[in-house]
């Protein structure tokens, strides 16, 4: 997920979310006063929304897509349904993690993790 295209896509994101008057007041704005207020895992977690249109609706996030600057539209995350786990996986039963190759699995199933640490 993390490649070098994707973080550049992150980056121009962000830059433009800041940018954008309405962005700011209309979200960024809400994290202002909701711990842990607004964060690069904030910016993340919208770039993740803006980017895919599965993962918004898997976090109940749709209606921010339409106020969010345009992004790339690409498969960055996957739900517990598809093998995405945002924060807890490792409380899963059946979790196994081989820190030799840094793969972690629930059941034999491959999870991947990205924290959002900033979620609304």
């Amino acid at each position: 997920v993390l490649t070098r295209r994707v973080v550049k896509e992150w980056n121009k994101f962000t830059i433009a979310a800041y940018s954008d008057a309405a962005v700011v007041d209309n979200i960024l704005r809400l994290k202002k006063k909701k711990k842990p207020y607004v964060c690069d895992m904030t910016l993340w977690y919208l770039y993740a929304v803006a980017a895919d249109a599965d993962f918004a609706a898997f976090a109940k996030a749709t209606e921010y897509r339409a106020k969010l600057p345009a992004a790339p539209q690409r498969k960055l995350c996957e739900s517990i349904k598809l093998g995405f786990d945002h924060q807890h996986a490792w409380r899963r039963k059946g979790f196994k993690f081989d820190a030799r190759d840094m793969t972690a699995t629930v059941a034999g199933v491959p999870i991947r993790s990205m924290h959002f640490q900033g979620i609304f």
